[in-house]
């Protein structure tokens, strides 16, 4: 066990560290920064302009509105930044050399996973200065932030784990990107596309699927067992079938 560990602090600080040293990492973080401020914004001087300081309706018309804007930008900026993860290594034969060597599949996908989603920790450090800045201006409710700040790290890390298998499947960068766009768009905007039928069997179905029913519910304070599982078993699902491809390239299948 001590090995694994060890091995997985080791992918983790390598993936990290090309992560931070990437150019693209923080173009990408200065434009979420810029985006999500400017709006930002705009949200707090329409607030002010209601007279209105109440706890309830600074949550509700500052914070929870920002929370939403920073989750699509995460969906739009993560399959930019987890497409090179394995796609990069493939197409170089890295990761060919890395499956002869001791190094444990599930090892390198964890470490991975890990460094990438600790470098995305950056935009959500970014974002808490949204609440901070809004609690110097009147009152907001922590709780609501905290949940909220979870349900972004959460989607961020299925997010992750999405991207990083459909880059383990290819070794062109643009179409892992393009895939995990197609299967990010199908998660989110699945509820509105089967609300758009009339087949009611079809709606209930589809809304267990959707992320924006379970994101929304924890966003609005609804932290019940289904949502905070929903966020439990899609990154773990996705790990799995990126262990699952990793293993079939050298047998062990």
């Amino acid at each position: 066990m001590s090995e694994f560990l060890r091995q997985c602090f080791l992918v983790y600080r390598r993936e990290r560290n090309a992560l931070l040293t990437m150019p693209l990492y923080y173009v990408l973080c200065g434009i979420f920064f810029l985006l999500t401020a400017i709006i930002y914004l705009g949200t707090l001087v329409d607030f002010s302009h209601g007279g209105e300081g109440t706890t309830v309706n600074a949550t509700a018309s500052v914070v929870r509105p920002i929370f939403h804007m920073v989750h699509f930008f995460l969906l739009v900026q993560i399959p930019l930044l987890t497409m090179r993860v394995f796609s990069e290594e493939r197409a170089s034969g890295m990761l060919d050399m890395l499956q002869t060597t001791r190094l444990r599949d599930w090892a390198l996908l964890l470490g991975k996973f890990g460094g990438t989603l600790v470098a995305l920790g950056g935009y959500l450090l970014l974002t808490f200065l949204f609440p901070l800045t809004t609690a110097m201006l009147g009152k907001v409710e922590w709780p609501v932030v905290i949940g909220g700040m979870l349900a972004l790290l959460a989607s961020a890390a299925a997010y992750t784990a999405i991207g990083i298998f459909f880059s383990s499947m290819t070794e062109s960068q643009v179409v892992a990107a393009v895939f995990s766009y197609v299967a990010l768009f199908l998660l989110v905007f699945s509820q509105s596309l089967a609300d758009s039928s009339r087949v009611t069997a079809l709606q209930e179905f589809t809304r267990h699927f959707s992320v924006m029913e379970h994101l929304g519910a924890i966003l609005d304070g609804n932290i019940a067992v289904m949502n905070v599982a929903y966020f439990l078993i899609l990154p773990v699902s996705f790990l799995f079938l990126t262990a699952r491809a990793l293993e079939s390239r050298h047998g062990k299948a």
